[in-house]
């Protein structure tokens, strides 16, 4: 599969890559690259803060012994602005995925104990937004929002709700 690649000097450049290739061991870049914008073209953002994200939500996963479905990782900015996505998102830099998982309040604690965890040993601020069918993990959220510390948002019926 053909992916275009964005640079963290917004240099861009198109390389043919396996639809098999993993950033992590349970993370394949065909999940995390995103086609909505271009239907034949999906984009990745390859940065030092994508790469960094990606080792975090490894270690997520690792921890959960659980598959995590992927839904939303990287967006191209048109398509972050058609679903509705924050103009500043973390999405845009690869910094975000939105996963969906049924949980139940206590493992919804323990979820967001282990993300705060995982940015904090990487000295990171990051987010956790809860959704009724799942999660919105990001990280760098200073750099994107101007936040000082970790953010926990809750959406469950709201009509940001998935």
């Amino acid at each position: 599969m053909l992916v275009k690649v964005i640079t963290d000097s917004r240099t861009t450049y198109t390389c043919e890559v396996a639809k098999t290739v993993y950033l992590a061991p349970n993370f394949r870049l065909a999940e995390l690259a995103n086609n909505m914008g271009d239907k034949t073209l999906p984009q990745w953002v390859d940065s030092p803060e994508s790469r960094v994200f990606v080792v975090m939500l490894q270690e997520l996963r690792t921890w959960m012994e659980k598959p995590m479905v992927i839904s939303s990782c990287y967006r191209q900015p048109a398509w972050n602005a058609r679903v509705g996505g924050d103009k500043r998102s973390a999405h845009l830099h690869a910094c975000a995925a939105d996963w969906h998982i049924a949980h139940t309040q206590t493992q919804r604690e323990h979820v967001r104990d282990k993300w705060r965890q995982i940015c904090e040993k990487r000295g990171i601020i990051g987010a956790i937004n809860y959704y009724s069918g799942g999660y919105h993990l990001e990280a760098f959220s200073d750099r994107w929002y101007g936040v000082k510390g970790f953010t926990v948002r809750d959406y469950r019926g709201t009509k940001r709700d998935w």
